[in-house]
C-alpha cells in the first residue's frame, strides 16, 4: 500500500513538474520505488492537460482553423507520424496535401493584422501538434508583402525553438530565401550572427 501510495503521488509530481517546466520527470531516487516513471494513466492525464492548456491560450484567429484540423485529425496516421519523427512531436495526423490546403484557404480568406503576427506564431509554436508549427510558417509566409526588417527575429524564432530537420528545412525555403531577396543588404550582417551562434 505505501509503495502504491508513492508511485500516485510521484505521478502527481511528475505531472506537476511536466507542466511547470515542459521537461519529462526525473526517475525517483535510489531507495524509494526503484526507477517508478510517470504510469500510462497519468502520461495520457498529462497529455491532455497539456492538450487543453495549449488551446485555451491560442490566439482567437487560430481557433476556426484548430477546430477544422481536429475534424480532418486521424489518429492512425498520428502514430505513424510519431514515430517517424521519433517520438518528439505529437501530430493530429494531417497529411502535408490537407493541412496545406486547409491552411492556404484559411489564410487567403482572412489574415490577421500584421502587428498581431509575432504574437500568433509563438502562439502556434506552443500547440501541442506539429501540424500548427507547419501553419505558422505559411502564414508568416503570406504576409511577405508586410514584412519589415525585424520580422527576421521571428524567424529566428521558428528556426530554434522546437527544431527538427523538417520545420528548419520548410523555413528555409519559405522564410529565410524570401527574406534575405526582400532586404540583401541584412545577408551578411543576419548570417554572420548566425555563424557565431550555438544555436542556429
Amino acid at each position: 500500500t505505501h509503495r502504491n501510495g508513492c508511485a500516485k503521488n510521484y505521478d502527481k509530481r511528475a505531472i506537476h513538474f511536466h507542466l511547470m517546466t515542459g521537461q519529462a520527470a526525473p526517475s525517483m531516487p535510489s531507495g524509494s520505488i526503484g526507477n517508478t516513471k510517470v504510469s500510462g494513466v497519468a502520461a495520457a492525464i498529462m497529455e491532455k492537460i497539456m492538450e487543453s492548456a495549449g488551446k485555451k491560450r491560442m490566439h482567437p484567429y487560430l481557433t476556426p482553423l484548430i477546430k477544422q484540423f481536429e475534424q480532418e485529425a486521424n489518429p492512425v496516421q498520428a502514430e505513424g507520424m510519431k514515430a517517424y519523427m521519433l517520438h518528439q512531436f505529437d501530430f493530429y495526423g494531417l497529411k502535408a496535401p490537407v493541412w496545406r490546403k486547409l491552411s492556404k484557404e484559411y489564410c487567403k480568406n482572412s489574415l490577421p493584422p500584421y502587428q498581431e503576427i509575432e504574437a500568433i506564431i509563438k502562439n502556434s509554436w506552443q500547440h501541442p501538434k506539429r501540424e500548427m508549427q507547419y501553419v505558422a510558417i505559411e502564414l508568416l509566409a503570406c504576409c511577405q508583402t508586410e514584412w519589415k526588417k525585424e520580422i527576421i527575429n521571428v524567424i529566428e524564432y521558428i528556426i530554434t525553438h522546437k527544431s527538427w530537420w523538417e520545420t528548419v528545412d520548410h523555413a528555409a525555403s519559405a522564410l529565410t530565401g524570401p527574406y534575405f531577396k526582400k532586404f540583401p543588404k541584412q545577408q551578411t550582417k543576419v548570417t554572420g550572427k548566425w555563424n557565431r551562434s550555438s544555436n542556429i
